[in-house]
Formats: structure tokens, sequence, C-alpha cells
């Protein structure tokens, strides 16, 4: 059944960095025969209604279509946008009810990420699974990073469980065509090709190579949660260490000296490591849900001091007063306006020459807003909220953090055949293990 959706609005234009990520998806696909996807795990304690969700679901999307929209482009002025339909399938397969899960919750947690490897099939931009469980069950939320970024995914969660039969549609803010400023655009995209041919200087950064086959290729996991004192014992160390809120350098300091380690190891043996580390750019939690209002900073680090963990807090530091002085992420975001008139394929290869190919050694993040404020989802006690992404191709190794409450969660995600499962269990592990005690010299 096809349900008529009440929602009209304008052309919903696409931004620059809407359209990075679109290119982002197409390598991502023609890599790994799998698009640029992500998904959230909420461990709920207790017992979720499934059908009182499918009814939630049915009235949600039928209210906000873009999630069932597609990417066009107008032929008058060349610009991308996102077509709303004017009928929601509510055939769609919207809600998974799996049998209860059996063993631990990290045996669970690790079955349920491999989700994230099934495809959304036709025009369908999220899918649920539920799990229940003994102690915890599980309601996870796999979705298109064209329509949503990691922090909308959570203030969607937040909106789906407070969501009531005479709610609006979310808004979609600010979607204008933004042809305009031409020069001032012109300038952000020197100011990022300057930044990005430095980062490289006389050859490209260490990186693991990319499995060769294309078929279907999974992301695969390694996490690791940390209790409320362990996660404020970290926030300590990195206040001590690095300074006053300067938690994601901390974090990325460690990450970078246990990579360097299994790089040393691997016989991976470069001259310096960068890594793209992804900034969101909401000023408020009021700021729309939809898409991707997010941008990225490059760090580079030396292999030579790779081993010395002090300077490695010193260099992410120094270069993030830099970046946001020079407001790197802004001027990408601006530049990828310009962007635009590629099609999305050839600006996926387009996108790694800066590079010599590679995006990075390996991709980073830190999402610890308050996407999702909440304690409960849909009266059911929240335990934990995960976070299990798709790796982006290239790099094709990524290391996330995120928080929830007080608590802080790290995953690991990597493509199948890039890296050995011990090593990788290995590199979670020592990460985890330098984060807990912040300790320079733990080996």
């Amino acid at each position: 059944m096809k349900s008529r959706s009440s929602y009209r609005a304008p052309k919903c234009y696409l931004s620059g960095i809407d359209w990075f990520l679109r290119a982002l998806d197409c390598r991502t696909r023609a890599v790994t025969g799998i698009g640029n996807y992500s998904q959230i795990v909420l461990a709920l304690r207790g017992h979720l209604d499934p059908d009182l969700l499918r009814v939630r679901l049915h009235d949600f999307i039928i209210r906000n279509p873009v999630l069932q929209g597609y990417c066009r482009r107008n032929y008058l002025n060349l610009a991308p946008y996102w077509d709303l339909p004017c009928t929601v399938d509510m055939r769609t397969k919207w809600l998974d009810v799996r049998p209860a899960a059996t063993g631990s919750d990290v045996d669970a947690l690790s079955a349920l990420a491999d989700e994230v490897n099934q495809p959304l099939t036709g025009r369908q931009r999220i899918a649920f699974t539920l799990v229940p469980g003994a102690r915890l069950s599980y309601l996870a939320m796999r979705f298109d990073h064209q329509v949503l970024d990691a922090a909308g995914a959570e203030r969607l969660l937040l909106s789906i469980s407070t969501w009531g039969s005479t709610s609006e549609p979310l808004p979609l803010g600010d979607r204008r065509a933004h042809l305009d400023e031409w020069m001032a655009k012109f300038r952000s995209g020197q100011t990022v090709n300057r930044a990005l041919l430095a980062l490289r200087e006389s050859e490209p950064p260490t990186a693991f190579p990319l499995p060769d086959a294309t078929d279907r290729i999974r992301s695969l996991f390694a996490f690791h949660s940390f209790s409320d004192h362990e996660t404020k014992a970290i926030t300590e160390h990195a206040e001590r260490r690095v300074g006053y809120l300067m938690l994601m350098p901390f974090l990325l300091g460690v990450t970078v000296r246990s990579f360097h380690e299994l790089c040393l190891k691997s016989g991976l043996d470069g001259k310096h490591y960068v890594v793209p580390v992804t900034i969101d750019n909401r000023r408020n939690t009021n700021e729309s849900v939809f898409f991707n209002q997010l941008s990225f900073n490059f760090y580079r680090f030396d292999a030579g001091t790779a081993s010395d963990q002090a300077a490695l807090w010193k260099q992410a530091a120094t270069q993030l007063y830099e970046q946001t002085r020079v407001r790197t992420s802004y001027h990408l975001a601006q530049a990828g306006y310009l962007m635009r008139i590629c099609p999305a394929p050839w600006l996926g290869r387009l996108m790694g020459l800066p590079l010599s190919g590679r995006l990075g050694s390996f991709s980073f993040a830190l999402v610890a807003g308050q996407g999702y404020a909440a304690h409960d989802f849909m009266d059911v006690p929240i335990e934990n909220i995960y976070h299990t992404p798709r790796v982006p191709t290239p790099p094709g190794i990524g290391i996330y953090f995120n928080r929830y409450q007080n608590r802080l969660n790290m995953v690991l995600s990597y493509l199948e055949g890039m890296l050995d499962p011990l090593d990788a269990k290995s590199l979670a592990d020592t990460l985890a293990e330098r984060l807990r005690t912040g300790n320079e010299t733990v080996s």
C-alpha cells in the first residue's frame, strides 16, 4: 500500500558536503559492493513492543518522505537535489523482529553489528532490527549516509521516541541551491587544495592496501565500552595530558600511536599518517536532523615521532588550534558547492587525487554532542548507545568514538581482508587499555 504524504516543500537541494558523501557512497559501493551505510544500536533495559513501534514508524515515515527520497539534478541550474515522493510505499519492510538473543551481550552486539552490511533496497533510507534478550533488548537502525549523519541519526531516533499523531514533519533546514558567491567558494577550493597537497608532501600517507575483491565485502568490528568511572578517568587524563575540553586530540593521539605500532608489525614503512576527522557543524540542538551537517579536518603525523605519545598529543592539539583558526572545515564545506557540477561517481574517484588515491591512513570521529539526550526510548530505559558504521573506502579502516550520557564507547571498523581479526582485536585492546590508564609508557 502506498500512503500519500501531506508534506510538500520547495526543492531540497544538496549541499557540497552532501555531494561529497554521495561521491564517497559511489566509491565505497564500487569497491565493496555495498554503500556508505551506518548503524546505531540502542541497548534497552526492557521489552519494546514491536507492534507499537511499527505503528509509530508508519506515521513517522509518512510525514517525513525524505526517508524515501532520491537524488535528481535540476537541469535548469544543474544543481542536485533530493526529490521528495508524493506517496510513501509502506510495503517496504521497515522493521525486522529477530528471535531472542542468546549468549553474552557482547556476542549479541557483534551479531547485530553485521546488519549494517545488509543493503538497503530500492529507495529505503532507514531500516530497523529488533532483537529481544534476557537482560537487554537491542534496537538497531541502519541508515543511508546520504540523508543522515551520525548525530542526525541519534536525533532522528529521539524524534521517533517522542513522536505523536499530531507531530509536524521534521524541518529540512537550509536547502537553497546556493548558486551565489562564486569567487568566495573558489577561494575556499584553493585553500582546501593547498592544505591537501601540504599533507602529502613527497609521498602519499601510510595506509593498508584495500582488498582485491570487488564482491560483497563486509565491514568487521571490534568493540570496547567504558564504564562511567572509566569514562571519567579518560576525561581527566585528557585534561591533564592535553588540556581542558581536549578529549578529541587525546583520543586521536593515542589512536595514532597504536595504529603506528600495527603498521610497523605489518611491515608498512611510510613517513607519515593522514587522518580525516569528522567535525559536527551543528551549532545547537535545534538544527536540522536530515542530511549531512558536518565537515572534515585533516591531521598529519610524522612516523618518526609516532612512538612518542606526548609528541602526538602536542601535534594533535596544535593542528586542532590551527585548523580552527584557518577554518579548514568551513572552506571544505564551501568548496563542495563547486564540486556538485561533477557527477558523483567521477567525484568519488577524483577525491583521492591529492593523496595519490588515498583518503587517509584511517578515518576518525568522536560523536559526543547531545544527539540523544533522553534516558529512554518509547518509555523503555536505555543502557547504552553504540555506533557501528561501515567504514568509508578508502581508507577501509576507521576508529570511532561516541558518548552516551556518562559512557564512552569505541569501535574499530575495517573491511574484511584488510586486517587479520587477531590484529584488529589487539589494536582495539591496546587502544582501550592506554585510554584507561592514560599512561604514556603503557605497552
